[in-house]
């Protein structure tokens, strides 16, 4: 879950469960909505983002494990990212 905000032609979205955690679509100019703010360690910043995925049980699948894992095994259904009862799901 998480809040949607508009600021100057950009759009961005924020974690509720982590403010400081958030995801900016658009041009980099023209500041943030107020009380936001940019990481001024951006590798810092990867390392606590990284880690809050973890914390959050959100899966990490990359091009060489792509085909390693089915959705439980990522924890999806406990996600509500999958969902084996309407058809979605091929198995």
């Amino acid at each position: 879950a998480g809040a949607i905000a508009r600021h100057e032609g950009r759009i961005a979205w924020r974690y509720d469960a982590d403010p400081e955690r958030f995801v900016l679509f658009g041009p980099a100019a023209g500041g943030l909505p107020a009380g936001w703010a940019l990481a001024t360690d951006p590798a810092a910043a990867q390392r606590r983002w990284q880690a809050a995925d973890v914390a959050a049980g959100l899966p990490q699948v990359y091009a060489a494990t792509s085909e390693a894992f089915v959705a439980q095994m990522l924890n999806l259904d406990a996600l509500d990212a999958v969902s084996f009862t309407k058809g979605c799901y091929t198995g």
